[in-house]
């Protein structure tokens, strides 16, 4: 009974596919919330995801220490996959250039990857029976579709299994 009428929110950082600018906006909107709409209701925990998810501290009301975390993110380190798969359209027109090869395999397995940490993050979480709120902050994903329609559906089968929503926050052009 701990978290007794308390809102509990997760702030889940996706830097894998995030360029440094997109970093820097999901940093200052973390920092903002916690300044202009945390209440005394909230606790916050923070996640961080790279290559493998991290959990940067538990739920916790103390906006000093959730600042200082979301303050020491590690800006541009993490941003390896950002430019790496191609995200032009299937049917662009061939310009005769050198052969590209083609990015779509590499898409798929990265969207897997992003889907594989949220079920991971929501396994985490579902050993607290209270409903939870989980911000997420990524570059969003280059294709999405039937091929990742399995891990799709995982990682939604662990998030509702607990009866807990997502608030997606997609930061991407």
């Amino acid at each position: 009974m701990q978290y007794h009428d308390k809102r509990l929110m997760v702030m889940f950082f996706d830097f894998s596919s995030m360029g440094v600018p997109e970093q820097l906006r999901a940093q200052e909107a973390a920092l903002k919330f916690i300044d202009t709409q945390m209440t005394t209701a909230d606790l916050v925990a923070i996640m961080l995801y790279s290559t493998v998810l991290q959990v940067k501290t538990d739920f916790t009301a103390d906006r000093t220490q959730l600042k200082d975390i979301i303050n020491s993110l590690p800006i541009g380190e993490l941003s390896e996959l950002a430019d790496a798969a191609d995200t032009g359209a299937d049917d662009s027109e061939d310009t005769g250039a050198a052969f590209v090869a083609d990015e779509t395999e590499f898409n798929i397995y990265n969207t897997d990857r992003k889907l594989a940490a949220i079920e991971d993050a929501a396994k985490k979480l579902s050993a607290l029976p209270e409903k939870k709120a989980l911000i997420y902050f990524a570059g969003g994903v280059a294709r999405t579709g039937v091929d990742n329609q399995a891990q799709l559906e995982a990682s939604i089968n662990a998030a509702t299994k607990p009866m807990w929503r997502f608030i997606q926050l997609m930061r991407g052009d």
